[in-house]
């Protein structure tokens, strides 16, 4: 039902991201619907409170050749941002306290907006870097978070304690 809205190359054949889904294609106006339409029925069938949106940096770096669906813009990061934008009036129009978790890789200065939160990059064994990454990331996102913070049996409880309020600043 999907398929004449996802990326297709020059041959017409579907594109695969690189870790082996097909995609949407963001410049298509058709696809951006879809997409809302998926996530305004997170709200209205099943009454969630937020979501974390995910694989947008997975975007072929391929132009889509479609011949089955409209381009109204050139641009797969304008199609992306139209997404969000999307996404975002109709999740709000139906819950305006909606959380919604954008990733650092994609929810750039000028996308953030489109997001409750901001998660930094993940470097799962290293409190300095996922600092380091999180406080980047606040400086252009109200709030930032690094849901992949490990602490491990070694660390002790001043440790733990040190980490903990670290990524809590």
């Amino acid at each position: 039902k999907r398929k004449p809205h996802l990326i297709t190359d020059e041959k017409g054949e579907l594109v695969l991201t690189p870790n082996k889904f097909h995609v949407l294609c963001f410049m298509d106006p058709e696809a951006r619907n879809i997409m809302a339409d998926i996530c305004a029925s997170f709200i209205s069938e099943w009454d969630m409170d937020g979501a974390k949106y995910d694989l947008f940096n997975c975007v072929p770096l391929v132009k889509c050749c479609s011949k089955d669906h409209v381009h109204d813009t050139d641009s797969m990061m304008e199609g992306l941002e139209l997404t969000l934008k999307l996404i975002h009036e109709r999740c709000y129009n139906l819950k305006y306290d909606y959380i919604t978790e954008l990733k650092q890789n994609y929810a750039t200065p000028f996308l953030s907006k489109y997001g409750t939160l901001t998660r930094a990059g993940d470097t799962p064994y290293d409190p300095e870097g996922n600092f380091l990454r999180t406080l980047y990331v606040q400086a252009y996102s109200p709030f930032a978070l690094n849901d992949y913070q490990t602490i491990t049996p070694n660390d002790s409880q001043e440790e733990t304690a040190c980490i903990i309020i670290k990524m809590l600043s």
